[in-house]
């Protein structure tokens, strides 16, 4: 597992920036070994991201939620 020392807004724009869009082709795997799995889990909690099931990745992938997207919006942009 990759470790890094992400914040939370680090997280926030690392998802703004790859997962912003449904079929970015990411994996859950993927994204909580990027941002970690605590972090990952807060998003969820939050509403600001949430997963879906690739039928041709046969994986989980998550995707920002129009909450999510709205606050990055404001915060980013």
């Amino acid at each position: 597992m990759l470790k890094t020392n992400f914040s939370r807004k680090d997280a926030l724009l690392w998802c703004w920036k790859n997962i912003r869009h449904k079929y970015n082709y990411v994996p859950c795997d993927s994204v909580q070994s990027f941002i970690s799995k605590i972090i990952t889990d807060e998003l969820l909690n939050m509403g600001f991201i949430t997963s879906m099931w690739n039928d041709k990745m046969l994986c989980s992938e998550y995707y920002m939620t129009d909450l999510g997207k709205r606050y990055c919006e404001e915060l980013f942009d």
